[in-house]
């Protein structure tokens, strides 16, 4: 297994990355760096299988429509959040002002807890993190989480956009801390800071933001 990053990008300095195994790849999440992402894919000899999205909002599916198109890989998103892909005000478009994002009107696989997505050999499992949105997942590979907008590096995903929801969240996090994880340690990769050990979340984040917020007291 071998994960690409690339810089940050756009407005929201969204990062994705490229999981490559065995001369496949799939795509996290498609901010519209499509044109790097494209030149990574050749220059590593790599075929796109699956783009597999955390959430639906615009900074993390601006570029889908057109790679999905470009070279034929299926979508992978949770359900309550496929609606998201053609529509402004879901996506968040509409809600920060930006041009509508070009609509992905494709098939689509659902994703849910514990689903596992094989890419040439190599497992991918999903865990469902609602919080930031009803239908946000984490995708993990081996040593590796891919938390989108739900855990970030000494932070967490904001809940006080339309569809998100902070006492989810909480529980969320909950599930991550409390998880039987198979792996002494992992990296995990987000969708907008800086790589983090899952051990210092769990040790030092995740207890920090509980200790602000109860979801017990937000129900």
């Amino acid at each position: 297994m071998k994960i690409i990053s690339f810089p940050p990008y756009g407005l929201f300095g969204e990062v994705c990355y490229l999981l490559e195994n065995n001369g496949s790849a799939a795509l996290i999440d498609a901010p519209g760096n499509n044109d790097e992402i494209i030149a990574a894919l050749s220059s590593n000899n790599l075929k796109l299988e699956k783009i597999l999205l955390t959430h639906g909002h615009v900074d993390h599916i601006e570029g889908l429509a057109d790679i999905a198109e470009k070279t034929g890989a299926a979508v992978y998103i949770h359900p309550a959040d496929k609606p998201k892909l053609c529509d402004s005000v879901t996506n968040l478009s509409e809600y920060f002002g930006l041009p509508p994002v070009k609509k992905y009107s494709g098939e689509t696989v659902d994703v849910r807890e514990g689903d596992i997505i094989d890419l040439n050999g190599l497992d991918i499992k999903v865990m469902e993190t609602p919080g930031h949105t009803s239908g946000s997942v984490m995708y993990i590979a081996e040593d590796a989480i891919f938390s989108g907008d739900t855990l970030f590096k000494g932070s967490i995903g904001r809940t006080d956009m339309p569809d998100g929801n902070n006492a989810l969240m909480m529980k969320s996090l909950d599930k991550i801390a409390s998880a039987k994880w198979e792996l002494d340690n992992y990296t995990v990769y987000s969708g907008h800071t800086a790589p983090t050990k899952l051990s210092e979340e769990i040790n030092h984040t995740i207890p920090y933001l509980k200790g602000l917020y109860s979801y017990d007291d937000l129900l």
